[in-house]
């Protein structure tokens, strides 16, 4: 069993799609229901996982380098994701770090930074949502 986010995203399907319907009484067929979905978005998770950090941490650096600063050693130790993972929080905090002295500056190369430093987050964060066993992330 190589594949965990295929073998997760089958149990969410069966969960969500065969036994929760087929359960008596809504609170039964509610939490087959949610322990399904849960499994599927945590298959979905785990497969975009690597790639996800990997962009962070490429994106982290060019804007640490574009604020003047040195991202250091960007490659990962492993490719586990713990070692992805804290690549990735040394790099974000030193991206924050940058970004509490230049959003309080009126230079325009400042307020532009920082605006692509924002950009940056919501675009990491939106790259992160699961998306919903039979739906989508995007809303209507």
């Amino acid at each position: 069993m190589t594949d965990v986010p295929m073998v997760l995203q089958r149990i969410g399907a069966k969960l969500t799609g065969e036994v929760a319907p087929a359960l008596e009484g809504h609170y039964l067929a509610g939490t087959a229901g949610m322990i399904g979905a849960l499994a599927a978005m945590g298959g979905q998770a785990m497969e975009v996982a690597a790639d996800n950090l990997m962009t962070e941490i490429g994106g982290m650096a060019r804007l640490l380098e574009a604020g003047g600063r040195d991202p250091g050693d960007t490659n990962p130790a492993s490719l586990k994701l713990t070692d992805l993972r804290a690549l990735r929080d040394r790099l974000a905090a030193d991206l924050i770090e940058l970004q509490a002295e230049i959003e309080v500056s009126e230079e325009p190369e400042a307020k532009a930074l920082n605006a692509r430093i924002w950009n940056f987050f919501l675009g990491g964060a939106a790259a992160r949502l699961p998306e919903l066993p039979g739906g989508s992330t995007e809303t209507e």
